[in-house]
């Protein structure tokens, strides 16, 4: 079973921003201040989202529901045009449970890679694909980095072929690129910023060597909401079929 929740569709491939450290200035006086306030800004969203994905030749739209709370906690119930639930996605305390009722099924398993993968289509762990939702780098970037001036941005090095690259605009995080031996994993663009919470109500992720783009659009955004934590916690219906997502070593679901 390969359900893909949806998140639009702009390919950016950050070029020449990631080879040896260069001196340039930075359009924002304190970068790292800026960063690091943005650290602290939102530990939590509430939203209505509408969201796109594009795979190859193929998109498609949903609308969802979206609960995020740092580190790693996220909850999405994807409803069609007429409000019916089509499917609901829980990540809490290390464990993934997505109800498919299509599927009259439950799945279950741990919040691993490759089973966020079989229902988000994206291959990035939970705690950096909530900080990247709330505008902000995966903790202990910012210290563990070593920081070096690039055209319109910074550039975070990790190590000799490992670098996160910040690039701003009129005092705002532009986008996100990580970038692995000169590759591109990630590209994450930043838009829609609210005037008043100055919040980027406008997601969009590229994965260039996935071929795989999606975008998250925000409404009624409600920032650093008090959650009940049982919000996160999934209950389908009595009578659906509970599946282990990781019943045996190949880690396909058992019945």
């Amino acid at each position: 079973m390969k359900l893909i929740i949806s998140l639009i569709a702009i390919i950016y491939v950050c070029t020449g921003c990631v080879a040896p450290p260069v001196s340039a200035p930075s359009p924002v006086a304190d970068p790292m201040a800026l960063l690091r306030a943005r650290q602290e800004h939102v530990h939590a969203l509430a939203t209505l989202a509408q969201v796109r994905m594009q795979r190859g030749g193929d998109s498609w739209s949903t609308t969802q529901a979206l609960l995020v709370e740092r580190p790693d906690h996220l909850r999405v119930d994807v409803v069609n045009f007429f409000g019916q639930v089509q499917m609901q996605l829980s990540i809490y305390a290390g464990q993934l449970a997505a109800y498919v009722p299509a599927d009259k099924c439950c799945y279950r398993g741990y919040a691993s890679s490759s089973n966020i993968e079989q229902f988000t289509g994206v291959d990035i762990p939970v705690a950096t694909l909530v900080a990247l939702i709330l505008g902000q780098l995966p903790d202990g970037v910012l210290d563990a980095a070593v920081v070096s001036p690039c055209p319109a941005g910074v550039e975070l090095y990790l190590g000799s072929n490992v670098a996160y690259v910040v690039l701003f605009e009129n005092n705002r995080v532009k986008s996100v690129d990580y970038i692995v031996n000169n590759n591109v994993i990630y590209h994450v663009l930043y838009g829609h910023y609210n005037p008043e919470s100055s919040f980027a109500e406008q997601v969009v992720f590229a994965m260039p060597l996935r071929d795989l783009s999606m975008s998250v659009i925000m409404e009624d955004v409600e920032i650093n909401p008090a959650f009940d934590r049982t919000r996160f916690v999934l209950r389908p219906p009595a009578e659906s079929e509970e599946v282990s997502l990781d019943g045996d070593t190949n880690g396909q679901a058992a019945r």
